[in-house]
């Protein structure tokens, strides 16, 4: 089973025509010498069809999203590349910097994943 699923802050939102990028951060805390230690890894994320189209219209940078989808990889120029596929996502919290505190706002689930072009020659 290929099955990923992150919870993290959304940074960059990029619409490529055929598909949404996006990147996710998330952050993990680690005990050093009695102290925590915070490192965040970023995350690049692939939307396609009605599940790209309401990520464009619900997540701004900032949001909190549960990420649930599929780890695809691809080789490009001799680079390799790693993306989750969403599958669905759920927006958890709106970005309180921008004056909205709205939260459990949507849960979206892509209607027809076998629509979805193969992307595994598409980077970021």
């Amino acid at each position: 089973m290929n099955k990923a699923l992150i919870v993290g802050r959304v940074g960059n939102v990029n619409d490529k025509g055929k598909f949404i990028s996006a990147s996710v951060a998330t952050n993990e805390y680690t005990k050093v010498d009695g102290k925590f230690e915070q490192s965040t890894s970023w995350h690049n994320i692939v939307l396609f069809s009605k599940t790209g189209e309401n990520f464009l219209k619900l997540v701004k940078k900032g949001d909190l999203v549960e990420i649930d989808g599929s780890i695809t990889y691809f080789e490009k120029d001799g680079k390799k590349y790693t993306n989750i596929r969403v599958g669905s996502f759920r927006l958890l919290q709106k970005n309180t910097k921008n004056g909205d505190s709205s939260k459990n706002a949507a849960t979206i689930t892509d209607d027809n994943p076998s629509d979805n072009p193969n992307i595994s020659s598409t980077p970021f």
